[in-house]
């Protein structure tokens, strides 16, 4: 038995096997079908995309191939670029103000605790049971997470751009979507927590 590994906006062959054991990598963008019958004389892994499932059959099709390679090729970075945006606002979601004007509000008590005065953080001060030096020392914190988090993010963002940039090949784009799928494990912040994590602090 042989197991193809498909590209399914086209069904041509992008890869094949016939190691039961073997580990393929599948996305929205493969499948596997498992061919029982022997392959088409000529077709070899170096030219595995020039074949076609067609039903139950595998034709060699070379009509437009270096067209549609391309095209697809342009589809599937689009798709990747989308990807990463999504992957980006992920790991920057903890970091996002949850109330209405919450960004305005987190100005307002990082200005106040640069000064160390103002009733907004001598308030918060008083309701939390907390040193003023204590809540100014949390609020300056949190604003240095929230930027550090920004710039590597950013960093992360530019460098996988330029990548999907670069990548000639379909087998690039599924490799480089794999890597940045996953970022999502990364944790992303100063290497310590906040002191206290109040919400009132970071909302």
């Amino acid at each position: 038995m042989t197991r193809l590994v498909l590209d399914i906006a086209c069904n041509r062959v992008i890869y094949f096997t016939d190691d039961a054991n073997a580990r393929l990598t599948v996305n929205e963008h493969v499948y596997i079908r498992e061919w029982l019958r022997p392959l088409p004389m000529g077709m070899e892994l170096s030219n595995c995309w020039d074949w076609k499932l067609q039903g139950d059959s595998l034709s060699l099709d070379l009509g437009q191939v270096d067209t549609y390679k391309k095209s697809l090729l342009e589809h599937n970075k689009d798709k990747t670029l989308q990807f990463l945006t999504d992957v980006i606002n992920y790991l920057r979601k903890d970091i996002q103000p949850t109330c209405l004007s919450g960004k305005e509000l987190r100005e307002i008590k990082y200005q106040q605790a640069i000064a160390g005065e103002g009733d907004l953080i001598e308030s918060m001060a008083q309701t939390l049971g907390w040193d003023l030096d204590e809540v100014c020392r949390e609020i300056r914190f949190q604003r240095q997470n929230h930027d550090y988090v920004l710039i590597e993010t950013e960093k992360l963002r530019e460098l996988y751009k330029e990548k999907i940039f670069l990548a000639t090949s379909n087998d690039e784009i599924y490799s480089i979507r794999d890597n940045i799928a996953q970022l999502k494990n990364q944790k992303i912040r100063l290497g310590k927590k906040g002191i206290f994590n109040s919400t009132l602090l970071v909302k």
